[in-house]
């Protein structure tokens, strides 16, 4: 979720309208830096934690491999609509790409040594969670599904460990 890999364009369009979501960059849910904290966690070494182009690389890997699984399922999820035997196969997949993204995320999150690019990584895992919840809630409805994955707060995800990595 670097530079914006949670599904931005998803939406119950015909297959050939569709755009391929990319989770958003990271860390725009804003997480505090404790219970009662408010804005971002102050930037600086956590000690013992991988410094920041380490992570920034594997955040970028992570979001890759997230999109080339995406760029394959959501054409299929948006043929599936209205066809509830192709539906289910489809919104399985979708799901195990949006859980193997969140495994990777708090995989890094976990080994950072930046405060800042942690707590920014911690809420794009956030933000999937929620994503992954509402496309739960949704069943083998694919229109649900897709307005699950195309939510603010999961196309934002990844914008602040994008300029992060930038810095």
């Amino acid at each position: 979720m670097t530079a914006g890999l949670l599904l931005a364009a998803c939406s119950a369009k015909a297959p050939d309208q569709v755009s391929v979501p990319t989770p958003g960059p990271a860390g725009s849910v804003g997480a505090s830096a404790s219970p009662g904290a408010t804005g971002s966690p102050a930037p600086g070494p956590v000690t013992g934690g991988v410094d920041r182009q380490t992570i920034c690389a594997s955040y970028r890997k992570a979001e890759a491999d997230a999109e080339a699984k995406l760029t394959v399922v959501i054409p299929k999820a948006a043929e599936a609509i209205g066809d509830p035997a192709k539906a289910g196969p489809v919104l399985a997949e979708l799901k195990a790409a949006l859980a193997g993204f969140e495994a990777a995320l708090k995989a890094e999150a976990a080994r950072a040594g930046d405060a800042e690019l942690k707590g920014a990584i911690d809420a794009d895992v956030a933000a999937l969670v929620k994503a992954q919840q509402d496309l739960a809630a949704a069943g083998n409805d694919v229109t649900l599904a897709f307005a699950a994955i195309n939510t603010d707060q999961f196309t934002a995800a990844g914008e602040k460990v994008k300029a992060l990595c930038a810095k």
